[in-house]
Protein backbone atom coordinates (compact mmCIF):
# COMPACT_ATOMS: atom_id res chain seq x y z
CA UNK A 1 0.00 0.00 0.00
CA UNK A 2 1.93 3.50 -1.20
CA UNK A 3 -1.04 5.86 -0.66
CA UNK A 4 -3.91 6.27 1.10
CA UNK A 5 -6.37 8.96 -0.24
CA UNK A 6 -10.22 9.82 0.67
CA UNK A 7 -11.73 12.98 -1.29
CA UNK A 8 -15.11 13.74 -0.77
CA UNK A 9 -15.56 10.51 1.23
CA UNK A 10 -18.39 9.87 4.27
CA UNK A 11 -16.93 7.73 6.99
CA UNK A 12 -19.64 5.18 8.61
CA UNK A 13 -17.69 3.23 10.25
CA UNK A 14 -14.00 2.87 11.90
CA UNK A 15 -11.11 2.00 10.17
CA UNK A 16 -7.55 0.44 11.04
CA UNK A 17 -4.11 0.06 9.45
CA UNK A 18 -1.48 -1.91 11.22
CA UNK A 19 2.07 -1.58 9.91
CA UNK A 20 1.12 -0.21 6.83
CA UNK A 21 4.18 0.61 4.22
CA UNK A 22 2.79 4.11 2.64
CA UNK A 23 3.99 6.66 0.76
CA UNK A 24 0.88 9.47 1.92
CA UNK A 25 -2.09 9.87 3.31
CA UNK A 26 -4.76 12.38 2.57
CA UNK A 27 -7.63 13.18 3.73
CA UNK A 28 -10.03 15.98 1.74
CA UNK A 29 -13.56 17.30 2.10
CA UNK A 30 -13.82 14.40 3.83
CA UNK A 31 -17.31 13.57 6.64
CA UNK A 32 -16.87 11.61 9.82
CA UNK A 33 -19.57 9.95 11.45
CA UNK A 34 -18.86 8.68 15.09
CA UNK A 35 -15.84 7.00 13.01
CA UNK A 36 -12.29 6.38 14.26
CA UNK A 37 -9.26 5.64 12.00
CA UNK A 38 -6.72 4.45 13.29
CA UNK A 39 -2.66 3.91 12.02
CA UNK A 40 -0.75 2.11 14.32
CA UNK A 41 2.65 1.85 13.79
CA UNK A 42 3.28 3.29 9.58
CA UNK A 43 6.51 2.88 7.92
CA UNK A 44 6.60 5.91 5.38
CA UNK A 45 8.51 5.54 2.39
CA UNK A 46 10.42 8.32 1.07
CA UNK A 47 9.39 11.91 1.56
CA UNK A 48 6.10 10.86 3.01
CA UNK A 49 3.39 13.59 3.94
CA UNK A 50 0.05 13.59 6.03
CA UNK A 51 -2.73 16.18 4.65
CA UNK A 52 -5.77 16.67 6.64
CA UNK A 53 -7.85 18.78 5.19
CA UNK A 54 -11.53 20.18 5.66
CA UNK A 55 -13.00 17.08 7.51
CA UNK A 56 -16.46 17.34 8.88
CA UNK A 57 -18.00 16.09 11.85
CA UNK A 58 -21.04 15.96 14.01
CA UNK A 59 -20.42 13.57 17.02
CA UNK A 60 -16.97 13.45 17.67
CA UNK A 61 -14.91 11.45 15.91
CA UNK A 62 -11.05 10.54 16.12
CA UNK A 63 -7.82 10.54 13.71
CA UNK A 64 -5.11 8.67 15.31
CA UNK A 65 -1.89 7.47 13.83
CA UNK A 66 0.58 6.26 16.65
CA UNK A 67 4.20 4.44 16.66
CA UNK A 68 5.59 1.95 19.40
CA UNK A 69 7.99 3.85 22.10
CA UNK A 70 11.10 2.90 20.57
CA UNK A 71 10.30 4.65 16.97
CA UNK A 72 11.34 7.84 18.89
CA UNK A 73 14.71 7.71 17.49
CA UNK A 74 14.46 6.52 14.36
CA UNK A 75 13.38 9.15 11.91
CA UNK A 76 13.34 7.18 8.49
CA UNK A 77 10.01 5.74 9.93
CA UNK A 78 8.37 9.01 9.85
CA UNK A 79 6.45 11.03 7.55
CA UNK A 80 8.26 14.14 6.37
CA UNK A 81 5.11 16.31 6.61
CA UNK A 82 1.87 17.02 8.19
CA UNK A 83 -0.44 19.83 6.83
CA UNK A 84 -3.81 20.06 9.28
CA UNK A 85 -6.32 22.77 7.84
CA UNK A 86 -9.67 23.33 8.48
CA UNK A 87 -10.71 20.62 10.80
CA UNK A 88 -13.72 20.53 12.94
CA UNK A 89 -13.65 20.56 16.83
CA UNK A 90 -15.79 17.79 17.22
CA UNK A 91 -12.76 15.41 15.42
CA UNK A 92 -9.45 14.92 17.79
CA UNK A 93 -6.02 14.46 16.38
CA UNK A 94 -3.67 12.32 18.03
CA UNK A 95 -0.55 11.90 17.66
CA UNK A 96 1.70 9.91 19.63
CA UNK A 97 5.61 8.86 19.21
CA UNK A 98 6.25 10.54 15.81
CA UNK A 99 8.77 12.66 14.70
CA UNK A 100 8.10 14.85 11.83
CA UNK A 101 10.35 17.35 9.94
CA UNK A 102 7.67 20.07 9.14
CA UNK A 103 4.42 20.42 9.90
CA UNK A 104 1.58 23.33 8.88
CA UNK A 105 -1.10 23.88 11.12
CA UNK A 106 -1.12 27.60 10.11
CA UNK A 107 -5.05 26.87 8.70
CA UNK A 108 -6.09 24.59 11.66
CA UNK A 109 -9.08 25.10 13.59
CA UNK A 110 -9.25 22.88 16.05
CA UNK A 111 -6.11 23.72 18.18
CA UNK A 112 -7.72 22.21 21.37
CA UNK A 113 -8.05 18.89 20.04
CA UNK A 114 -4.92 18.45 18.56
CA UNK A 115 -3.46 15.83 21.06
CA UNK A 116 0.34 15.27 20.99
CA UNK A 117 2.08 12.57 22.88
CA UNK A 118 6.10 12.35 23.31
CA UNK A 119 6.22 13.70 19.25
CA UNK A 120 8.89 16.38 17.97
CA UNK A 121 8.10 18.47 14.99
CA UNK A 122 11.55 20.05 13.78
CA UNK A 123 10.70 22.67 11.23
CA UNK A 124 7.36 24.49 11.53
CA UNK A 125 5.81 26.23 8.57
CA UNK A 126 5.19 29.43 10.02
CA UNK A 127 4.72 31.54 13.11
CA UNK A 128 1.02 30.66 13.57
CA UNK A 129 2.41 26.32 13.39
CA UNK A 130 5.01 27.25 16.05
CA UNK A 131 2.68 29.53 18.55
CA UNK A 132 -0.34 26.35 18.22
CA UNK A 133 2.43 24.10 19.02
CA UNK A 134 3.68 26.07 21.52
CA UNK A 135 0.17 26.44 23.36
CA UNK A 136 -0.40 22.49 23.23
CA UNK A 137 2.83 22.05 25.49
CA UNK A 138 2.08 24.43 28.22
CA UNK A 139 -1.51 23.00 27.85
CA UNK A 140 0.37 19.84 29.29
CA UNK A 141 2.70 21.71 31.09
CA UNK A 142 5.59 20.70 29.25
CA UNK A 143 7.21 23.63 29.87
CA UNK A 144 10.68 22.66 28.16
CA UNK A 145 9.23 21.71 24.72
CA UNK A 146 6.62 24.72 24.70
CA UNK A 147 9.85 27.11 24.99
CA UNK A 148 11.43 25.17 21.96
CA UNK A 149 8.63 26.29 20.26
CA UNK A 150 8.39 29.36 21.39
CA UNK A 151 11.93 30.05 20.52
CA UNK A 152 11.09 28.89 16.62
CA UNK A 153 8.19 31.11 16.65
CA UNK A 154 10.36 33.99 17.64
CA UNK A 155 12.74 33.12 14.91
CA UNK A 156 9.99 32.66 12.10
CA UNK A 157 8.69 36.21 13.21
CA UNK A 158 12.05 37.33 12.22
CA UNK A 159 12.12 35.67 8.99
CA UNK A 160 8.48 37.37 8.26
CA UNK A 161 9.83 40.46 9.27
CA UNK A 162 12.66 40.51 7.19
CA UNK A 163 10.50 39.77 3.94
CA UNK A 164 9.33 43.36 4.44
CA UNK A 165 12.52 45.52 5.16
CA UNK A 166 10.93 48.49 3.49
CA UNK A 167 8.47 48.94 6.99
CA UNK A 168 11.14 50.78 9.14
CA UNK A 169 8.83 50.75 11.92
CA UNK A 170 9.40 46.83 12.53
CA UNK A 171 13.24 47.19 12.10
CA UNK A 172 13.14 47.65 16.00
CA UNK A 173 11.67 44.05 16.49
CA UNK A 174 14.04 42.01 14.26
CA UNK A 175 16.91 44.23 15.92
CA UNK A 176 15.26 43.05 19.20
CA UNK A 177 15.15 39.09 18.10
CA UNK A 178 18.27 39.16 16.48
CA UNK A 179 20.22 40.09 19.94
CA UNK A 180 18.02 38.01 21.75
CA UNK A 181 18.93 35.09 19.28
CA UNK A 182 22.84 36.25 19.98
CA UNK A 183 22.59 36.32 23.54
CA UNK A 184 20.51 33.89 24.96
CA UNK A 185 18.87 31.72 21.85
CA UNK A 186 15.88 33.13 22.67
CA UNK A 187 15.72 32.68 26.43
CA UNK A 188 16.78 29.11 25.97
CA UNK A 189 20.30 29.11 27.39
CA UNK A 190 21.20 30.95 30.23
CA UNK A 191 24.83 29.70 30.36
CA UNK A 192 25.75 31.04 26.60
CA UNK A 193 23.99 34.33 28.14
CA UNK A 194 26.39 34.67 30.60
CA UNK A 195 29.43 34.59 28.38
CA UNK A 196 28.07 36.35 25.51
CA UNK A 197 27.42 39.15 28.04
CA UNK A 198 31.13 39.09 29.48
CA UNK A 199 32.31 38.77 25.40
CA UNK A 200 30.23 41.81 24.11
CA UNK A 201 31.06 43.77 27.13
CA UNK A 202 34.61 43.14 27.12
CA UNK A 203 34.64 43.99 23.20
CA UNK A 204 33.16 47.26 23.41
CA UNK A 205 34.93 48.29 26.37
CA UNK A 206 38.27 47.26 24.54
CA UNK A 207 37.40 49.72 22.13
CA UNK A 208 36.06 52.53 24.93
CA UNK A 209 39.62 51.88 26.30
CA UNK A 210 42.23 51.76 23.17
CA UNK A 211 40.67 55.15 22.38
CA UNK A 212 41.04 56.88 25.73
CA UNK A 213 44.50 55.31 26.35
CA UNK A 214 45.72 55.06 22.60
CA UNK A 215 46.43 51.10 22.85
CA UNK A 216 45.39 48.65 20.76
CA UNK A 217 42.92 46.53 23.06
CA UNK A 218 39.91 47.11 20.20
CA UNK A 219 41.76 43.80 18.83
CA UNK A 220 39.78 41.73 20.89
CA UNK A 221 36.50 43.76 19.77
CA UNK A 222 37.25 42.57 16.00
CA UNK A 223 38.24 38.61 17.22
CA UNK A 224 34.60 39.49 19.11
CA UNK A 225 33.02 39.78 15.61
CA UNK A 226 34.47 37.38 13.73
CA UNK A 227 32.90 35.44 15.73
CA UNK A 228 29.83 36.46 16.08
CA UNK A 229 29.13 36.88 12.62
CA UNK A 230 26.76 34.09 10.82
CA UNK A 231 28.76 31.79 8.78
CA UNK A 232 31.51 31.79 11.61
CA UNK A 233 29.00 31.23 14.60
CA UNK A 234 27.13 28.37 14.12
CA UNK A 235 30.53 26.57 14.17
CA UNK A 236 31.76 27.07 17.55
CA UNK A 237 30.34 25.46 20.61
CA UNK A 238 30.14 27.25 23.91
CA UNK A 239 33.31 25.73 25.31
CA UNK A 240 35.10 27.41 22.16
CA UNK A 241 33.61 30.80 23.74
CA UNK A 242 35.16 30.50 26.95
CA UNK A 243 38.44 29.79 25.87
CA UNK A 244 37.97 33.08 23.12
CA UNK A 245 37.06 35.01 26.24
CA UNK A 246 39.70 33.92 28.64
CA UNK A 247 42.15 34.53 25.74
CA UNK A 248 40.84 38.08 24.88
CA UNK A 249 41.00 39.03 28.01
CA UNK A 250 44.47 37.78 29.65
CA UNK A 251 46.69 36.94 26.42
CA UNK A 252 45.77 39.77 24.37
CA UNK A 253 46.21 42.20 27.25
CA UNK A 254 49.56 40.71 28.15
CA UNK A 255 50.85 41.22 24.24
CA UNK A 256 49.54 44.91 24.39
CA UNK A 257 51.84 45.66 27.12
CA UNK A 258 54.58 43.61 25.56
CA UNK A 259 54.41 45.85 22.51
CA UNK A 260 54.71 48.97 24.77
CA UNK A 261 57.53 48.44 26.85
CA UNK A 262 59.28 46.55 24.30
CA UNK A 263 59.10 47.69 20.80
CA UNK A 264 57.60 51.84 21.33
CA UNK A 265 59.22 51.45 24.43
CA UNK A 266 56.39 53.50 26.30
CA UNK A 267 55.39 53.46 29.78
CA UNK A 268 52.20 52.19 30.35
CA UNK A 269 52.19 51.77 34.61
CA UNK A 270 48.79 53.58 34.70
CA UNK A 271 47.22 51.39 32.02
CA UNK A 272 46.06 48.43 33.66
CA UNK A 273 43.20 46.64 31.35
CA UNK A 274 42.06 43.68 33.17
CA UNK A 275 41.39 45.80 36.56
CA UNK A 276 39.35 48.59 34.96
CA UNK A 277 37.46 45.49 33.05
CA UNK A 278 36.22 43.87 36.26
CA UNK A 279 35.88 47.48 37.61
CA UNK A 280 33.61 48.66 35.03
CA UNK A 281 31.17 45.31 35.31
CA UNK A 282 30.08 47.26 38.20
CA UNK A 283 26.84 48.10 37.29
CA UNK A 284 26.76 51.43 38.97
CA UNK A 285 30.20 52.26 38.69
CA UNK A 286 30.71 55.41 36.18
CA UNK A 287 33.65 57.01 37.88
CA UNK A 288 35.18 56.04 34.46
CA UNK A 289 33.34 58.94 32.66
CA UNK A 290 35.70 61.48 34.69
CA UNK A 291 38.82 60.61 32.38
CA UNK A 292 36.77 61.88 29.36
CA UNK A 293 37.77 65.52 30.30
CA UNK A 294 41.49 64.51 29.79
CA UNK A 295 41.12 63.81 25.74
CA UNK A 296 39.84 65.81 22.87
CA UNK A 297 36.50 66.71 21.88
CA UNK A 298 36.56 63.94 19.12
CA UNK A 299 37.53 61.55 21.53
CA UNK A 300 35.29 62.69 24.25
CA UNK A 301 32.78 61.85 21.48
CA UNK A 302 33.71 58.10 20.39
CA UNK A 303 34.76 56.97 24.00
CA UNK A 304 31.83 58.43 25.98
CA UNK A 305 29.78 56.37 23.01
CA UNK A 306 31.29 53.33 23.49
CA UNK A 307 31.37 53.38 27.18
CA UNK A 308 27.25 53.42 27.17
CA UNK A 309 27.13 51.05 24.59
CA UNK A 310 29.03 48.30 26.88
CA UNK A 311 27.12 49.55 30.24
CA UNK A 312 23.95 48.86 27.94
CA UNK A 313 25.12 45.75 26.47
CA UNK A 314 25.91 44.48 29.94
CA UNK A 315 22.82 45.52 31.41
CA UNK A 316 20.69 43.84 28.49
CA UNK A 317 22.72 40.35 28.80
CA UNK A 318 22.04 40.28 32.72
CA UNK A 319 17.81 40.89 31.97
CA UNK A 320 18.36 37.64 29.18
CA UNK A 321 20.65 35.97 31.80
CA UNK A 322 17.70 35.99 34.65
CA UNK A 323 15.13 35.23 31.91
CA UNK A 324 16.51 32.02 30.31
CA UNK A 325 18.05 30.85 33.89
CA UNK A 326 14.04 30.97 35.05
CA UNK A 327 12.85 29.34 31.70
CA UNK A 328 11.46 26.43 33.39
CA UNK A 329 9.01 28.38 35.79
CA UNK A 330 7.35 30.59 32.59
CA UNK A 331 3.82 30.02 32.50
CA UNK A 332 1.77 31.07 29.80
Amino acid sequence: MENIKFFNTTFESSLKFFKPKINNITFKSCFFNNTNFIIDDPIFIEQASLKLENLKSETTSTVKISYNKDNTNNINKNPKEFTFAQIDKTISIILKNIICENINLSETENEENIKLINCNFINCFDTETASILKNIEYKKSNTIKALEYKAKEIELHKKELLKNKKDYKKWGDIFSIYISSLYSDNGLNWIKSIIVTLMLTLGIFSIYYSILNNTYHFIIMILLFLIFIRNVKKYISIYIYIIIFIFSLIFIDISVYYVYINILSKNIQNINFVYEYYEYLNPTNYKDIKYLKEVNFIKQIFAGLFYFLGKIAFWYGSVQTVQAFRKFSKKE
